[in-house]
């Protein structure tokens, strides 16, 4: 898809982004303590105690889901995969990868993740651009509320430059046209 990535507001979780952040600094120990790269990085809505909370999540998500699925002109069912709020520190990156191939070939652990979305819940921090090097070295800044929705193939590898100064939040999703892997929230 040449369209990709797909960027726009997402004014549910931007008016309610400060409750989540909220919700997120006082259930710190929801992360777990840091280990490999993802441990203690993320919060999946399974472990999300306060039922507005989920709620503003799950409308967020119907509607970047509705939002790109008008944008990106796909005529067929989504479904969420994973949904999940990544914290991201000082000192982490992530290189440029795709979501559902790997760049040499070899077997990809979620080869049904057909797009992959981050939206922005803060951005008081610095470094941590989300950034496409194969789409003319495209970055996007973090604004609060903001989605990208990209594809989960080679054409659309995607990274984070480095957080050099406070603490990035996203809420991190893949999308899927395969419901056998529909995550139930």
């Amino acid at each position: 898809m040449n369209n990709m990535p797909v960027l726009f507001e997402n004014s549910i979780i931007k008016n309610n982004a400060e409750k989540i952040i909220q919700y997120i600094n006082d259930h710190k120990e929801d992360f777990g303590e840091l280990g490999d790269y993802w441990q203690g990085r993320q919060i999946y809505m399974n472990q999300i105690k306060d039922s507005e909370i989920v709620d503003i999540i799950k409308s967020g998500k119907d509607y970047m889901i509705s939002e790109f699925t008008k944008r990106a002109d796909i005529d067929r069912p989504l479904y969420i995969d994973s949904l999940h709020i990544v914290r991201w520190t000082e000192g982490y990156e992530l290189h440029p990868h795709a979501d559902a191939v790997e760049p040499n070939g070899s077997p990809h652990p979620f080869p049904w993740r057909d797009f992959g979305t981050v939206t922005f819940l803060n951005d008081d921090f610095e470094g941590g651009l989300l950034h496409y090097p194969n789409k003319n070295g495209l970055t996007v800044p973090a604004q609060v509320g903001y989605s990208a929705v990209h594809t989960g193939g080679m054409d659309c590898l995607h990274g984070v430059t480095k957080i050099t100064k406070g603490v990035r939040y996203t809420i991190a999703s893949f999308l899927t046209y395969d419901q056998n892997h529909e995550y139930k929230i």
